[in-house]
Order: structure tokens, then C-alpha cells, then sequence
């Protein structure tokens, strides 16, 4: 089950942190047939683009595979930019 949703609406310029794996971290040999990294990193600029047009300010936070690497990342921009907690 998902978090419960809120009846209050969020400010239009609420910054979320968008964060996914970077297109150059997967194999993509693995992958169903048409899906490369310019297909992944289109569909990753979609989404992001989505939540911009829904009014977030969207921080975009790619990561690899490294979970050092990707902790450092998403440390770094939870650093550099401020982001407001939801109340559970």
C-alpha cells in the first residue's frame, strides 16, 4: 500500500527531488528491443518534464550503480537545494 494521499493541496512551486538512475548505468543488451539509453533518457526527461508542468520545481538527481557513489550524490543535493518534509 502507498502512503495515504493529502486532500491539501501542495504549493505550485513545491521542489521535489527526482531521483533515478542515471541512462548510462544499465545494460542495456538486457533490455527489450527499441529500449537504448536516448529511448531511457527521454522517457526520464518526460517525467521530469511532467512535474514541472504539474508546477514543481523539479531537481533532477541521476545516480549509478555505485550505492557509495549514489548516496554521495543524493547527499549532495539534498545539501545544495532546500526541501520541505511532508508530515507522515
Amino acid at each position: 500500500m502507498g502512503r495515504p494521499t493529502t486532500s491539501t493541496p501542495l504549493p505550485g512551486d513545491t521542489k521535489v527531488l527526482s531521483v533515478g538512475l542515471h541512462p548510462r548505468a544499465l545494460d542495456y543488451s538486457r533490455m527489450p528491443d527499441g529500449v537504448d539509453e536516448a529511448v531511457f533518457t527521454a522517457r526520464i526527461e518526460a517525467a521530469n518534464a511532467a512535474l514541472r508542468e504539474a508546477g514543481f520545481d523539479v531537481v533532477v538527481c541521476l545516480i549509478d550503480l555505485s550505492p557509495d557513489r549514489a548516496e554521495e550524490t543524493v547527499r549532495e543535493q539534498l545539501q545544495e537545494h532546500a526541501f520541505v518534509s511532508l508530515p507522515s
